[in-house]
């Protein structure tokens, strides 16, 4: 029994040790862009797919909004200069940009790289022509500094950066779903859900965008990591 427990001890020691080494190599090395929960490439193509099926659901729903159904035939025949696809896939956790005060805050003190765990992916929100994002709940112990956690899927006329104004406009601050969001339901597939919201996106300009939701009854499940980005 003895023996056990010193050698649980010893590991123990050890991993503390290495998480701690970790974490001093970050603050000695160059400062990343940003720190990030990243989706294996491997399923790029299964998220395609996913994505792809939600937004013929969302056609069907919706056939008689031209700039939709335009938006969503770009987007299956691979038209570049409508749709393109982020340079990977993933969560920010922490935007760094050579903000060395970025480094003091707990999420940075706190990030340990190489964690790895699955997400659900069940909600959508799409604004034709311009950005389409996922809705992310992140796995337990990881967080992000952003208000709402999400993966940009397809980025048009904004930047992916948009996309946390898309979700802050619909989830936070009187948005028009707070309260589900605040109750989880976008991290369920409990039942298909597709509606459309007309109005300005916080951040950018006062034009009301038309900003369309699609919520699975099937999740998508992604397998990713904890990773800075340099």
């Amino acid at each position: 029994m003895r023996a056990r427990i010193a050698a649980a001890l010893f590991f123990l020691g050890a991993l503390l040790t290495y998480v701690e080494c970790k974490r001093r190599h970050m603050r000695r090395t160059k400062l990343p862009t940003y720190l990030c929960f990243y989706y294996e490439d491997a399923q790029d193509h299964e998220l395609h797919k996913y994505l792809g099926y939600s937004l013929e659901l969302l056609g069907a729903k919706f056939p008689g909004d031209g700039e939709l159904v335009e938006s969503i035939l770009a987007f299956q025949k691979h038209e570049r200069k409508a749709w393109r696809k982020p340079d990977n896939y993933h969560t920010t956790l922490l935007y760094v940009g050579g903000n060395k005060s970025q480094t003091e805050t707990d999420i940075y003190k706190n990030f340990i790289p190489g964690v790895k765990d699955n997400v659900n992916i069940s909600t959508f929100l799409i604004i034709p022509n311009k950005i389409i994002a996922a809705v992310i709940e992140l796995p337990k112990g990881i967080e992000t500094q952003n208000q709402c956690a999400h993966m940009t899927t397809a980025v048009g006329e904004w930047k992916a950066v948009a996309s946390n104004n898309v979700l802050e406009t619909l989830f936070t601050d009187g948005g028009p779903l707070v309260a589900e969001y605040d109750d989880g339901d976008f991290f369920k597939a409990d039942e298909l859900q597709i509606d459309k919201y007309v109005l300005p996106v916080k951040g950018m300009g006062d034009e009301p965008q038309n900003i369309y939701l699609v919520k699975r009854d099937q999740f998508l499940t992604l397998a990713g990591e904890t990773k800075a980005i340099f």
